[in-house]
C-alpha cells in the first residue's frame, strides 16, 4: 500500500551566496502516484517560517529559527496546493537562509533538516479542491524527518 513512507526527502546546498537549500521530495513507490497538499510539508514555501525546515548551529546543535508562525488557511486548498508525484517523480522547493529569521552572523556553517508530519497522502491522482470535502482526513498520514545537510555560509 502507498504511504507517506514512500515520500523521500533530500536536502542539498544550492548556493553559498546567498545561502540557499534545495529540498526535494521524491515518490519512491514503484507503481502508485501519491497526492498530498503542500501545506506544512517540505514543499510549502513557508516551511522555514513554520518550523518545518529546522536550522541548527553546526557546532552547538542549538536551533536558530526558533521564532516560527502558525498559519490559518482557508479550505479547500487551491488546485495549485495539491502535489501529485508519479512513481519516481520529484519536486523541489528552494529556501534562502537569511536574517532575521535565521541569525547567521558569526557562523560559517549550519545544519538544515526537515521535520513534521504529512497530513493526508492519497494514492492516485484524482484529488483536488472538488473532492476535498469527501477525501479530507481519509488519506494516510505520518511523521517525517530528513537527514540534516551541512550548509556553508
Amino acid at each position: 500500500m502507498a504511504s507517506p513512507s514512500h515520500l523521500h526527502i533530500a536536502l542539498a546546498q544550492q548556493s553559498k551566496s546567498p545561502p540557499t537549500v534545495a529540498v526535494t521530495v521524491t515518490n519512491t513507490h514503484p507503481s502508485t502516484p501519491l497526492t498530498f497538499v503542500a501545506w506544512n510539508t517540505p514543499l510549502d514555501p513557508s516551511a522555514l517560517l513554520l518550523g518545518t525546515l529546522v536550522v541548527t548551529d553546526a557546532r552547538t546543535g542549538a536551533q536558530l529559527n526558533k521564532d516560527t508562525i502558525k498559519v490559518g488557511r482557508k479550505t479547500p486548498p487551491a488546485a495549485d496546493q495539491f502535489v501529485t508525484l508519479a512513481p519516481g517523480e520529484s519536486k523541489t522547493q528552494h529556501f534562502e537562509l537569511k536574517a532575521p529569521l535565521v541569525p547567521l552572523e558569526g557562523r560559517d556553517t549550519v545544519k538544515v533538516a526537515c521535520r513534521g508530519a504529512w497530513g493526508d497522502v492519497w494514492p492516485g491522482e484524482r484529488v483536488g479542491p472538488e473532492s476535498w470535502a469527501e477525501r479530507s482526513g481519509k488519506g494516510v498520514s505520518g511523521e517525517f524527518e530528513s537527514e540534516a545537510v551541512e550548509v556553508e555560509l
